[in-house]
């Protein structure tokens, strides 16, 4: 049983509210293949030429540091205090890595580390007290032991890359402070590692490594191609590799944020229409990117992507009263509260580099900041402090009281509906094409009603392992769809059950035809 998914259906209001049908099959008009080819086309590599000769150069840089150094004593001085607090934990207690082969290495804190070394590394700058140098000096020991043996073992670190770019950044902020040997011993195995993590080579895969490329949020080990480039780039321990994995790096973020442009076109929109997903950790990859670009050479790289902006035209209709969200693709549906745990940050960031160019978008920003909680830790714990363009003198200021009742999002594949935005108000969506692959589902012409609660809802959730997640969450028959009767169908795959993905999808009968 399943709706008939072969054909993108776009609802056009100014014809009458009439469905034409588009002759282009669903559901992906895009692929990576396509946008890094064009990407590679267009790369200038004049950049190269301004990145900084002196350490640090990652997110910060001796220049950029008084003014951060000022904002973390003084505007997010609570944060600093809570970060120090945490490193001194640590001051005078051995460093334990706990089950350094563990099959998977997401499943423990080790990582963390990673971070801690930031962490200490930043306390030393801003208070120039040793003892902050000498904990960060064992901790990348530390680190750099480990990915060295979870790389030689063909295991992964973490299914996310931040604490790794982490304890890149602590090299490169203490760098000055290392001596040649230590600068060697610490960074060559370093390098070695993250060429390894990429990975730069072709290797054997690593156990539950994320591997996502550019259509994804992009926060795996491929990510750290740009990172491991830019720290080790010119410092005297594989300049070769380092300039190669950087240029990679490069090209991976360029084409990523083509292809982020596509998608958000004309309307606004994000690399998946799941909001857990578009609103929490994938604009890390954006961000991380053009924090650092400025840092290393002094050229701001967001004013190349003004697209940026425009997702908040997608947050706002995807909002729902007493903080709801339509619940779509593979959201949980446990509660369909809306995922704003990252959302002021992003809303922070998206001031410090648009302020200037875009700021009736940022008025709406600050608008939306007042709305949602502010956090004290985030995935790069520093990042409060980086934001010193703050453009106070910009309002917030909510939609225009003219905004229409509905709104097309037409590579995102939606329709949102609407009779006004109050709690009894009536709010709709309806899914149709798009060209997005990320974490949607087989549900082409499904609806979703909202009125002082769900009246028609998407459902299921996510148990993992389990056949809950492939053979009713994922298919037609958990959406508001039409049905088609056909005997003997093969079920298309889903990503699966964690570790192998087409196990569940081989077991007959199905346990659920609709």
């Amino acid at each position: 049983m399943r709706n008939p998914s072969h054909k993108m259906y776009r609802r056009d209001f100014l014809k009458g509210l009439a469905v034409v049908p588009v002759l282009s099959y669903l559901p992906f008009a895009l692929n990576e293949n396509t946008i890094k080819g064009s990407a590679k086309n267009e790369q200038d590599s004049s950049w190269v030429g301004s990145i900084r000769n002196d350490h640090p150069r990652l997110f910060f840089n001796k220049t950029t540091f008084p003014e951060i150094k000022n904002r973390a004593l003084k505007e997010e001085q609570e944060i600093f205090r809570e970060m120090k607090g945490r490193v001194d934990l640590l001051i005078g207690n051995k460093i334990e890595i706990k089950e350094s082969l563990s099959i998977d290495g997401t499943l423990n804190s080790n990582h963390e580390y990673g971070t801690r070394a930031a962490e200490a590394a930043f306390v030393y700058l801003v208070l120039e007290e040793e003892k902050y140098l000498y904990l960060c000096k064992d901790l990348l020991v530390s680190m750099r032991d480990y990915y060295t043996l979870r790389c030689d073992n063909k295991l992964n670190i973490h299914w996310y890359a931040w604490s790794t770019i982490n304890t890149l950044a602590a090299y490169d902020w203490i760098y000055n402070d290392l001596t040649e040997k230590e600068r060697t011993a610490i960074g060559g195995s370093l390098l070695v590692a993250i060429a390894k993590m990429i990975p730069f080579q072709k290797r054997e895969p690593f156990f539950r490594e994320n591997t996502g490329g550019i259509t994804t949020g992009f926060y795996g080990p491929p990510c750290l191609s740009w990172y491991g480039g830019l720290v080790f780039y010119k410092a005297g321990i594989d300049d070769t590799l380092a300039e190669r994995i950087m240029l990679k790096g490069y090209d991976d973020y360029t084409s990523l944020l083509e292809y982020r442009r596509k998608i958000s076109g004309d309307d606004g929109g994000a690399a998946s229409a799941v909001l857990g997903y578009c609103m929490g950790a994938y604009p890390w990859a954006e961000f991380g990117f053009f924090h650092t670009f400025y840092a290393a050479t002094g050229l701001n790289k967001a004013e190349e992507w003004p697209y940026i902006p425009d997702f908040l035209r997608y947050v706002f209709w995807n909002w729902l009263p007493g903080d709801h969200e339509f619940g779509y693709g593979d959201t949980r549906h446990y509660t369909n509260d809306l995922p704003l745990g990252e959302m002021h940050i992003h809303l922070s960031q998206m001031i410090h580099f648009y302020g200037s160019a875009r700021p009736d978008s940022i008025s709406l920003a600050k608008w939306m900041q007042e709305k949602v909680k502010k956090h004290k830790t985030e995935v790069y714990p520093f990042t409060r402090f980086l934001l010193t363009n703050t453009f106070n003198e910009i309002n917030p200021k909510g939609p225009s009281e003219t905004t229409p009742n509905a709104r097309l999002f037409k590579n995102m594949g939606q329709i949102f509906m609407r009779s006004g935005s109050g709690e009894n108000d009536t709010y709709a969506l309806f899914t149709a094409g798009g060209i997005l692959a990320q974490h949607r589902h087989y549900d082409n012409n499904n609806f979703v009603i909202y009125k002082k609660g769900f009246l028609a809802l998407d459902t299921g959730t996510r148990p993992q392992p389990g056949l809950h997640l492939t053979h009713y969450f994922c298919r037609t028959v958990a959406h508001n769809c039409i049905l088609i009767n056909m005997p003997g169908e093969v079920m298309p795959r889903y990503w699966g059950v964690i570790g192998n993905p087409a196990k569940s999808e081989k077991l007959v009968p199905v346990p659920n035809d609709g």
